[in-house]
């Protein structure tokens, strides 16, 4: 764990001196190195302990928000798969401050046991290598900051509008939703299902399948079908506008460029400025391949913090300076 802390901190430390002249991106690894300032916090609680003897293979995050009271009410539904013989038990993260209400194998309810930020789970019988094992997690609670601010509440403009997000890197998803606390475990695909008041327009990773309205509320389902590490996966929520534009990158090809805005400060000079994504994905696929998740988007998402944060397909992000769009794309 020591060596782990002393690479990451080296690494951040570099990058850091490395963008140091340009203020977008030297905004987003300072942010990254303050992070790890708070790493000794966890590297000695039980939180960083994950189970190695499974395989994620998928995640469903179906949640219920409220901005009002900043909780969260969930039911998330893992596919994984052991790597050896005759396991009988699995275990998530998951913040303790956060409560377990059931836990659910396939469709059975299961014996587990939530303490020192663990979810041990009961199997229903002795789980072969590679044999699937469905798991769904019914939780609720307040989510606890740590970090960066993994989950976060604030507000925005001259009405100070509500605005949620996530900002989980790089061990910040169990305060908010139950996983496998592992960066080295890509997850093959997700879906986030996310269910807010009506006004709330709500982003993820992926591509926006569908949006539902009942009873004042609205559900976004965004589906992502590329791996991904876990500590990706996020949403956004706020009134937003959207901008959006068209990558095209063959003749006939194109791909959605989506960005979610603060209605206030969307003015023709800043929809000048977020063109320029266009041109960066063109230059970066031209030098260093094929964007890689060309099947679903790229695009931003506003949050209320400095710099910006490089989660898969949508980059949350706290201002739109040339270097900080550049910079977050090429995390991608």
């Amino acid at each position: 764990m020591k060596q782990l802390f002393a690479i990451l901190v080296l690494n951040f430390g570099l990058i850091g001196s490395l963008f140091s002249q340009q203020s977008g991106a030297a905004k987003c690894a300072l942010q990254k190195q303050q992070s790890f300032k708070n790493f000794r916090e966890y590297s000695n609680s039980e939180l960083l302990e994950i189970d190695q003897n499974i395989d994620v293979k998928y995640h469903h995050l179906n949640l219920k928000i409220s901005h009002t009271s900043k909780s969260v009410e969930g039911a998330v539904s893992t596919k994984a798969v052991p790597v050896s013989d005759n396991i009988s038990s699995v275990f998530y993260n998951l913040n303790s401050q956060l409560q377990v209400d059931s836990v659910k194998i396939n469709t059975k309810k299961a014996n587990f046991l939530h303490k020192s930020n663990l979810i041990k789970i009961d199997l229903d019988k002795l789980y072969q290598k590679n044999e699937i094992i469905n798991t769904t997690i019914y939780y609720r609670g307040i989510p606890p900051t740590t970090a960066f601010g993994s989950f976060s509440v604030g507000s925005h403009g001259p009405s100070k509008e509500p605005v949620v997000w996530t900002l989980s890197e790089s061990y910040g998803g169990p305060t908010w939703w139950p996983c496998k606390d592992d960066p080295s475990d890509k997850i093959d695909s997700s879906d986030v299902w996310i269910t807010m008041d009506s006004k709330f327009v709500s982003v993820s990773n992926g591509n926006l399948l569908e949006v539902l309205e009942d009873n004042a509320k609205k559900t976004y389902k965004w589906k992502n079908s590329y791996p991904i590490a876990h500590y990706l996966i996020s949403l956004a929520c706020s009134n937003y506008e959207l901008y959006e534009k068209q990558y095209q990158y063959s003749t006939n090809k194109s791909m959605k460029v989506s960005h979610y805005i603060y209605p206030e400060i969307m003015t023709n000079d800043l929809k000048k400025q977020l063109d320029e994504t266009l041109n960066m994905l063109e230059i970066f696929s031209t030098k260093y391949g094929q964007y890689p998740f060309i099947k679903e988007k790229y695009g931003h998402a506003m949050c209320n913090f400095g710099g910006g944060m490089e989660h898969q397909t949508v980059s949350s992000m706290g201002g739109f300076e040339k270097s900080l769009i550049a910079h977050e794309l090429a995390h991608q």
